[in-house]
């Protein structure tokens, strides 16, 4: 290409083609001269209203020469007109392939319109370029070429660009306001990466032309970037207008008050602030303690004016109880740690949903993992999402807002889901989704990296089990746990067992006692009154010092965490993690327990009049055991930890002990599943009793098992239940009851009184009342198919057809579950727990009618946890106490029902093989 020349204005040709006819031809071809060679020359000759001014002059001679060009223009000066010029210059100039890319086809096609229209059609353009024109009378305006084999492509910024010799790159973005957007800045970068720049033939050119969106757009990073002729224009430049005739300056002054100095120094005078660039862009933190400690906010102090309402941001300090938490999700994130567990309990007001959400979107935002947040129901999404996640993290955080678009993903099949609780994330390249799921349904469609559940407690146990099917594709399949302990054995208190059981000591600076501040509460609790012998918080709600009353609780007074060795004061800063299972620490299964005592930010004022009123009302009592010290209460749960233990201590014995005496009996309950639970109890009287045996047996060896255990331990009966494994549980009966070898069975007539015998000792037989009554009956299946409580128990046969199409029989027992559950909890029970139980001859029993063994082994870790969840009650819409809680971990419990029940009618029946002595009057029962 030959050196540009210096523009020629056209009003200066048109004059002197007038004035010196004689001339004319010479000035037609000088001009039509400098119209080839000069691009201002050939924008004034093709348009004789346009007049280039010194700003157009130059971008157009810079866009037609730069190798790297970013020109920097207000909005409305002209940037598409220069598009317009360069383009149509270009392609009568050269034989270059071009690609024009705005941040909307409609307006990029709008300036490719105006560039084809003039080389198909206006007769200027023809003079000067008459070797260029388009070979067809109608071409499209998004790619066409002329005959001298130039090319205009028009794509919209994102779309595949074609292989080109210049990039032109009008506005890659629509507005500032999208410019905010991270998710947007990086898009345009993206596809300038890996879809534009790469597209460009040898020596190739680019051209961009915008006006200034934001400190991180593609500009600004091309300029950081360096190697770029950077021209920019300010609209106001000494209080003069860039473009007076067209923008004059009161117009500008206008718009700069509109827009604030913001955005006007941004997008009119081309520089944005630094801190606009910085708080939108994604900050990268090496760690969630990091994330924590820079980004996360929490409510400002709601006590005062000037900061309720207000956000702060989130410390550690005073909450150092949280660090080994954090770090523990840490090790697992920076490690790939696979298949671990985390499990948080605690009480209330020590930022367990700040934790939870921060988590969230530090995995989501700065991982790029898929999280998935289950809480107990769907109803509780939408409140959640919006009071909480929204306000405290989308709403203080603009670099994760701009990154994510709230209330849509797309699953796995490809299909966008919409709905409130849910959202997607990217920075432009990478993507992740987090979810929010109500768990009273089973958990589908869409999979995670990491699950977190909240308010275990209110999780529905049967649709839980399914949570980890959702991790089976990812790398880590983390699980997490949060929620207040409200109940032993399930739920919280379940997870936290399940794992390490951390749990917080204070170290005494004198006499180097640790000591856990719940299991020391009250005691460790000090009035602040300057005494070298400390007054303690008693369970009365007062502070003594020995026997004296020293005070109440006052809101004027100061109190202190004191050693309950030496009374020295206790550092709440300075805690210590004790893992009481700590080799579960090894198979990355950690749990933490957190009460408002190891939590300084939280005034101990408030815990002791918290105290103070709950020493008057049982069920504010509830509430500050769960919500202040992070230790499970309920009223619905019968059985808890200290009421086993109590079965224990009473008798010290191992499992299968010699028996109690010659006229002990032994019976057996059989909880039928996958996992087969068999129990034993032994019994000399009703307020004598003894568990012998406890054992999980494999379905498939139950049928060889059971009976080996039945012989072994002398047991007389064996209850089982007749579902779900109808079939496994009927064999059963028939091999115990000795009567699998018969080849045909007795017909019981269904009304008036009859006598059946089966052989091997056993018998039905029913009396003129009606009442049915199996005699030497060695096994049973059970079915709960009386609904209400009252009903009694009923003894009746269970017919079947077998293998060979021939009728079976085997005894069965159909009562009541929840009185023959409540059976076996109430021989826990004693007058401590409002339990009267008076027998005759016997007295008031005043101690647990059974005892449970000494044994270290798992298999009663387990019967503990089945006893204690299983005794739960549900409560009915009224308030009371229903049925026992179904679908959980009590399957120990209902083999002791099930071993409660053979008792009561076993002890009815002809004493068998296994019995060590016949049963007498002292412990028949005439029903539960």
């Amino acid at each position: 290409m030959e050196p540009l020349t210096e523009c020629d204005e056209s009003e200066e040709l048109e004059l002197e083609l007038v004035q010196q006819p004689d001339k004319r031809l010479a000035a037609i071809a000088r001009g039509l001269k400098a119209s080839r060679d000069n691009p201002c020359s050939f924008a004034a000759y093709l348009d004789q209203r346009f007049i280039p001014t010194k700003f157009n002059r130059e971008a157009i001679v810079a866009a037609c020469t730069e190798p790297r060009l970013i020109c920097v223009l207000p909005p409305s000066h002209g940037k598409s007109r220069i598009m317009i010029e360069v383009a149509t210059w270009l392609l009568g100039r050269t034989r270059q392939k071009l690609t024009l890319a705005s941040w909307s086809l409609e307006e990029g096609l709008d300036v490719s319109r105006d560039v084809r229209d003039r080389v198909a059609q206006n007769p200027r353009f023809r003079l000067v370029f008459p070797r260029v024109a388009l070979p067809q009378k109608t071409q499209p305006v998004a790619k066409f070429i002329t005959t001298s084999g130039g090319m205009l492509s028009t794509i919209e910024v994102g779309d595949q660009v074609p292989l080109s010799d210049v990039l032109l790159i009008d506005d890659p973005i629509k507005s500032p306001k999208e410019a905010q957007s991270a998710v947007n800045r990086e898009r345009v970068w993206d596809w300038y990466i890996n879809a534009a720049f790469t597209r460009l033939n040898v020596a190739g050119r680019i051209v961009l032309i915008c006006s200034r969106a934001h400190g991180d757009d593609l500009a600004g990073r091309l300029i950081k970037q360096g190697g770029w002729k950077v021209l920019n224009w300010q609209a106001i430049v000494d209080d003069a207008a860039l473009w007076p005739d067209r923008v004059p300056l009161d117009y500008l002054r206008k718009t700069e008050s509109a827009l604030g100095p913001k955005v006007w120094r941004c997008a009119y005078q081309g520089e944005p602030d630094d801190e606009q660039g910085g708080s939108t862009s994604m900050p990268r933190r090496e760690s969630f303690k990091e994330f924590l400690e820079l980004d996360a906010k929490v409510p400002g102090d709601q006590s005062k004016r000037e900061t309720r309402g207000t956000f702060t941001r989130f410390t550690l300090d005073g909450r150092e109880a949280l660090v080994d938490i954090v770090e523990a999700f840490d090790f697992v994130l920076a490690n790939s740690i696979k298949d671990a567990q985390i499990a948080v309990a605690g009480g209330a007001q020590w930022g367990k949903t700040t934790l939870q959400h921060a988590f969230m979107t530090y995995c989501t935002g700065q991982l790029f993992r898929n999280v998935m947040t289950f809480l107990p129901d769907e109803g509780l999404v939408s409140d959640v999402v919006q009071t909480k996640f929204r306000p405290t993290m989308v709403d203080q955080l603009p670099w994760f807002a701009g990154m994510i678009e709230m209330g849509k993903v797309t699953n796995e099949s490809g299909k966008t889901v919409n709905r409130i609780g849910v959202y997607s994330v990217t920075d432009g390249i990478r993507k992740a989704t987090g979810m929010f799921c109500g768990l009273n349904k089973v958990p589908t469609t869409h999979s995670a990296d990491i699950a977190l559940i909240d308010e275990v407690d209110d999780v529905d146990e049967r649709n839980e089990k399914f949570v980890a099917g959702r991790l089976t594709t990812s790398d880590i399949r983390l699980i997490a746990k949060a929620g207040t302990q409200r109940v032993h054995g399930r739920g919280m208190n379940k997870a936290w067992k399940d794992g390490s059981q951390g749990i917080v000591m204070l170290t005494c600076s004198h006499c180097q006692r640790q000591q856990n501040p719940e299991d020391s509460f009250p005691g460790i609790v000090c009035l602040d009154d300057g005494s070298a012998e400390p007054a303690r918080l008693t369970h009365a709600g007062d502070f003594r010092r020995g026997e004296e009353v020293v005070s109440t609780h006052l809101p004027s007074n100061k109190y202190f965490l004191g050693c309950v060795s030496c009374g020295t004061r206790l550092d709440r800063r300075a805690p210590a993690w004790k893992h009481k299972r700590a080799d579960q620490i090894l198979l990355h299964n950690w749990s933490f327990r957190i009460s408002q005592l190891s939590i300084d930010a939280i005034d101990l004022g408030k815990i002791v009049n918290d105290w103070h009123k709950a020493v008057q009302s049982d069920d504010k009592m509830l509430m500050f055991r769960t919500d202040v010290l992070a230790i499970p209460k309920s009223t619905a749960q019968k059985l808890t930890p200290e009421i086993l233990d109590r079965a224990r201590r009473i008798e010290v014995f191992d499992v299968s002990p010699p028996p109690m005496s010659n006229r002990s009996v032994r019976y057996g309950g059989l909880d039928m599943g996958g996992r087969c639970w068999f129990f034993v109890r032994e019994v000399e009287s009703p307020i004598r009793k003894r568990v012998i045996w406890a054992e999980s047996i494999p379905l498939h060896q139950v049928g060889v098992r059971v009976p080996q255990l039945c012989e072994s331990l002398g047991v007389s009966c064996t209850f089982v239940d007749q579902m779900p494994e109808t079939k496994e549980s009927r064999t059963l009966a028939l091999r115990l009851n000795g009567i699998d070898a018969l080849s045909q069975f007795p017909r019981i007539p269904d009304t008036g009184q009859c006598h059946v015998s089966f052989g091997n000792g056993l018998t039905f037989s029913r009396d003129d009342h009606g009442d049915g009554k199996w005699v030497g009956m060695k096994c049973a299946v059970v079915r709960f198919d009386k609904k209400r409580p009252g009903q009694g128990i009923e003894l009746k046969p269970d017919y079947f057809t077998g293998s060979n199409g021939s009728e079976i029989c085997v005894p069965m027992v159909v009562c009541n579950r929840m009185e023959t559950v409540d059976s076996a909890v109430r021989e826990f029970l004693t007058p401590a727990e409002g339990e009267m139980e008076n027998h005759i001859g016997l007295g008031l029993r005043s101690t647990p009618a059974i005892l449970l063994p000494q044994s270290k082994l798992d298999i009663w870790r387990e019967f503990d946890e089945h006893h204690i969840s299983g005794s739960e009650r549900e409560r009915e819409t009224s308030g009371e106490l229903g049925d026992y809680v179904d679908g959980i971990a009590n399957h120990l419990l209902f083999a002791n029902s099930y071993a409660r029940l053979a008792e009561v009618i076993g002890s009815r029946s002809k004493p068998v093989a296994f019995s060590y002595g016949r049963p007498n009057r002292e412990h028949r029962t005439s029903g539960i």
